[in-house]
């Protein structure tokens, strides 16, 4: 194949390869349009972070992290975007990575469409930290963004609002329920509770007292957590004084566990900083409580919906047990028609597959993939 008759060539440039990114990956590894090129750290690195084997792409560069203090220096960036090799570049759009910004400089100079995977936006900004990220962001051509709240956020920042697609995010493959998982729950006892770092920042403490209130009113409430952390001495406590049935299972790994666990329920409860978790939760079929705080939440948050689960005012409990109860008379009623809605949400917006879509439209804006020889 000559150069002018191969697929264009996308550089996708990582600190490290981030499991939860896994799937996605491999979906735009099998693209049928372009051919990616994966470049990252295989040796990890100071991020808390799971990574992924690069041994399954079919093709990935070894860079090497070099950091001093928050700041990282990836060795091998500046070579690939001076390199003819190359028809676009996706950078992880994190603002401490000083190589970055060079090799996206490097890249727009060379008239190369630079895009930026990133988060971006969590909340309002304002300040020196608002100049930096804006001047970082306006390196590359277009984001890539997890939520529409991040992409309403960067164009009151002052980022062009058509330079901005969002592209969601995702964990792994869309679990499916059976029939009978799918069916009216037959126990009088509703099983409310999440998988989720048992800390005092996630407010698992409203949900003790939202499944007090609920039980004492004549609808028992069992309420089970899969996690660990600092707070699960302080809610057993808490559980036993409110005379609330909880079980705390400890951590839950594997798809096999994460199943059984979100069989049990019939409604997950996050009472604030949710993210990935929703989104597994949905898969699952099991609609999700958490609250309106819509800068405490990952952008994850956007998937919870009248159809999907309820939410609650931030720190409420009658809030909260109000919407508990309006989602757990939907889920009696209905349930198969409920978890069809969240499968429904997932499938569109959160799985690998619908985020590499995503991300290969957003490379097409910048450029029109069909005509390499244009380049």
């Amino acid at each position: 194949m000559t150069e002018r008759e191969r697929k264009p060539r996308v550089a996708v440039i990582c600190q490290v390869m981030a499991h939860y990114r896994e799937a996605v990956h491999k979906q735009l590894d099998e693209s049928s349009e372009l051919d990616f090129v994966f470049a990252s750290d295989p040796e990890g690195s100071h991020y808390a972070l799971k990574t992924m084997s690069p041994d399954g792409l079919r093709e990935h560069l070894v860079l090497k992290n070099r950091y001093w203090g928050r700041a990282t220096w990836q060795s091998g960036v500046t070579r690939m975007a001076l390199s003819k090799r190359y028809d676009s570049y996706i950078f992880t759009g994190d603002v401490s990575v000083l190589s970055t910004w060079v090799g996206a400089i490097v890249a727009r100079l060379r008239g190369k469409p630079v895009l930026f995977w990133t988060i971006g936006w969590h909340r309002p900004e304002g300040g020196i930290k608002s100049l930096v990220r804006l001047s970082f962001y306006r390196l590359a051509t277009r984001l890539m963004v997890y939520g529409n709240t991040a992409k309403r956020l960067g164009a009151a920042a002052g980022y062009p609002e058509d330079r901005i697609t969002v592209i969601y995010n995702s964990v792994g493959q869309v679990p499916i329920r059976s029939d009978e998982q799918g069916a009216v729950p037959t126990h009088r006892v509703v099983n409310v509770g999440a998988i989720a770092r048992l800390k005092s920042a996630k407010r698992f403490d409203l949900l003790l007292h939202a499944a007090s209130e609920l039980t004492r009113s004549g609808t028992p409430v069992r309420v089970t957590l899969g996690g660990e952390g600092p707070e699960h001495r302080p809610l057993y406590d808490l559980a036993a004084d409110l005379g609330v049935d909880l079980t705390l299972t400890g951590p839950v790994y594997g798809a096999e566990d994460t199943k059984v666990f979100y069989d049990s329920l019939d409604v997950t409860v996050i009472p604030t900083y949710a993210g990935l978790s929703i989104i597994q939760s949905l898969g699952h079929g099991v609609p999700v409580v958490t609250d309106d705080d819509v800068y405490g939440q990952g952008p994850e948050w956007e998937a919870v919906t009248n159809e999907t689960g309820g939410i609650f005012e931030h720190g409420d409990i009658t809030s909260l047990v109000n919407a508990l109860a309006r989602v757990m008379s939907r889920v009696t009623a209905d349930r198969s028609g409920v978890a069809a809605a969240c499968l429904a949400e997932v499938e569109e917006r959160w799985t690998a597959r619908s985020q590499a879509g995503r991300i290969l439209e957003a490379i097409r804006d910048e450029w029109d993939v069909k005509s390499p020889s244009a380049k």
